[in-house]
């Protein structure tokens, strides 16, 4: 299976990039412009400490979308529309693991802080923009800063989110796969463990109740919410 990770330039995309690589998977960088992969390609390559990668290589975004088998999309919440727009047609009939955060630091404010978006989560969103691909929520519980310490295993759940049982199973695969470069746990969020402890500030600025008022899907049926309070004091999963 080939993993492009969209707009995979920045330390979130390049820390996934680099552990996929490292756990043996084929794996495409994607970028707006394709001389930016070539040079994420050459980081890890530094990063690893060797001249040749064999199952790593550079593309423009919508080149990466077609090339590959499964997505990730991993760029800021102000680049998040028109980077899906420029990859709808190679992302078409494919799962795409969406990474945004939607935090205030899109907008200049504070990182410890959510934005409340018309379509509820981030997930949904680009489920929106993108109605020919499964969307599913993945990877924006864990720091880049965790994902470019590569020589470690990362000590904290995966949240998955999404609304298609199928689709989250391939991706828990996928990570699974990963177990020792990605993280060493993997939770869905049928499992809802209590970290009320951390339920801070920005837990509150997307509260269950709150989550509970969402359009309706595509399909003209009103999806199911649930939600997951997790270690990260940034970060809140929403069942799409």
């Amino acid at each position: 299976m080939k993993i492009g990770v969209i707009g995979g330039t920045g330390d979130q995309g390049l820390g996934i990039a680099l552990r996929f690589v490292q756990a043996g998977e084929d794996v495409v960088i994607g970028s707006r412009a394709v001389e930016k992969a070539h040079q994420a390609v050459n980081k890890i390559k530094e990063f690893l400490e060797t001249d040749e990668i064999p199952n790593l290589k550079a593309a423009e975004n919508p080149d990466a979308a077609k090339e590959a088998d499964i997505l990730v999309l991993t760029v800021p919440l102000a680049a998040q529309s028109p980077t899906l727009l420029s990859i709808k047609e190679g992302a078409a009939g494919k799962i795409l693991m969406d990474a945004t955060g939607p935090l205030e630091s899109a907008i200049g404010g504070s990182p410890t802080r959510c934005l409340y978006l018309p379509e509820g989560a981030t997930a949904q969103r680009a489920q929106e923009i993108l109605p020919d691909t499964t969307v599913v929520c993945a990877f924006n519980n864990i720091s880049s800063g965790s994902l470019m310490n590569f020589k470690e295993p990362i000590d904290c759940d995966c949240l998955i989110a999404g609304d298609d049982q199928a689709s989250k199973i391939t991706v828990a695969k996928t990570d699974r796969a990963n177990s020792r470069s990605a993280s060493r746990r993997l939770r869905t969020t049928r499992e809802s463990p209590d970290h009320r402890e951390n339920h801070t500030a920005a837990h509150r600025a997307e509260h269950p109740k709150n989550l509970q008022r969402r359009r309706h899907s595509h399909n003209g049926h009103r999806p199911r919410v649930q939600t997951v309070l997790t270690k990260n004091p940034y970060f809140l999963a929403a069942r799409v």
